[in-house]
């Protein structure tokens, strides 16, 4: 029997003991039972189907409590069984493997311009797939499901990208062309789609930071910024399919100009080409920064980052202003949904301890005032909230039944 349809022979309850396997590493049955909720003799029959099909086997055992000492179940890592992950971000493209164990076997990048056509971009994900293959040695006929977000808004279903203010800039070609489909020809299998904020939410849920909490936000800085939020196992979804509505959060009545057409929007602010802007702005006007020597048109979010890290006076200002604001948004948003970590990701919280920092501080400040309190949790996301990741991700959680 084909490997893709290995998880079409199991119960919902196999399934749920395979989970928890599967999250956990080694689980012994007693602890098994206890997650579930499955009586004993039933997760007897479930532990021998599981290793009847190879999903599972025996490891180890575990301390003794008087009696025998208990069985411990892991996953087969020699088990041959992958899913990939796509993701066509804002300035790159992303391919994952994904080993069922929830190892990454590889996880390659491309710059991407977002001028790129859909055509060309097909091309380069059925060359990153080689690459992928070459670099693994995994056999495609081992490949059991696919995943695939973007960046924008979109629809799942059809599997097309949603002219909104997200694609404002991409390539025209992009709107109504069957992505979803053409993917699958890549694959030959039909492709689970999403979101890229969401496919980070769903790997930190899954396999990150998040997977024992079950309220969970995910604050994503870049060139947009974007709040994903997870509720019992569940997606919050913003209306509309607006997948970047946090970044369209008004903090400022009559603040700055906003391409969606409104003023005082979050992005405006906080997001990296913002900083470009006001940084650039502020040369302009004849301040001091270590960055003088630079054409202005030449400087680059990463360059002020860097001299952000190094002391740079007006670096620091430019982007303790922008998360700041960013800051006040998401404490917003957390007054409202209360979840119990936020994990933060994007090329922003990632290569700036200052932004980063200024998030944490005016988050926690204003959620206590309101609260009375402010125990949330702030981490750094994992590999396995990297968007391609996650798709990977979403794409063996649906193999096994679960959609969120």
């Amino acid at each position: 029997m084909s490997q893709k349809m290995v998880f079409d022979n199991l119960t919902q309850e196999a399934i749920q003991v395979f989970g928890a396997i599967q999250k956990r590493k080694i689980s012994g049955k007693e602890e098994l039972i206890q997650a579930t909720g499955i009586k004993s003799t039933t997760m007897n029959r479930i532990l021998e189907r599981l290793k009847d099909e190879g999903l599972i086997l025996v490891c180890g055992e575990g301390d003794s409590t008087g009696g025998r000492r208990p069985l411990l179940y892991g996953l087969d890592n020699e088990k041959k069984i992958y899913f990939v992950g796509v993701n066509i971000g804002f300035y790159h493209l992303d391919i994952s493997i994904l080993h069922y164990s929830g190892k990454v076997e590889v996880l390659l990048k491309k710059p991407y311009p977002l001028d790129t056509g859909p055509e060309q971009t097909l091309s380069d994900i059925r060359a990153m797939y080689e690459k992928a293959l070459h670099k693994t040695g995994i056999d495609p006929e081992d490949i059991c499901g696919c995943g695939l977000c973007i960046f924008c808004s979109l629809d799942r279903i059809q599997g097309v990208v949603l002219k909104s203010v997200s694609a404002e800039n991409l390539n025209p070609e992009w709107f109504g062309f069957p992505i979803k489909q053409r993917v699958g020809e890549i694959f030959g299998m039909t492709p689970v789609m999403e979101t890229s904020i969401n496919s980070v939410c769903i790997g930190e849920h899954c396999f990150g930071n998040g997977r024992s909490y079950s309220k969970m936000s995910v604050l994503l800085c870049s060139n947009a910024i974007r709040m994903g939020c997870m509720q019992n196992g569940m997606l919050i979804r913003p209306a509309n399919n607006i997948v970047d509505a946090f970044g369209h959060m008004v903090i400022e009545v009559g603040g700055r100009p906003c391409r969606c057409g409104n003023y005082g929007c979050v992005g405006t602010y906080g997001s990296a080409s913002a900083i470009v802007r006001t940084f650039r702005r502020e040369l302009r006007c004849g301040r001091a920064s270590a960055l003088n020597g630079m054409p202005i048109e030449d400087i680059t979010v990463y360059n002020i980052l860097h001299a952000g890290e190094d002391g740079d006076q007006l670096a620091v200002e430019v982007i303790t202003k922008a998360a700041t604001m960013v800051g006040m948004a998401a404490a917003n948003y957390i007054n409202l949904t209360n979840p119990e970590i936020l994990i933060c990701a994007g090329l922003l919280m990632e290569n700036s301890g200052v932004y980063y920092k200024t998030v944490k501080e005016t988050v926690t400040r204003i959620t206590r005032l309101l609260q009375g309190k402010s125990d949330l949790l702030f981490m750094p996301r994992t590999n396995m909230g990297k968007s391609a990741v996650g798709a990977a991700i979403t794409a063996m959680e649906a193999q096994m039944g679960n959609s969120y």
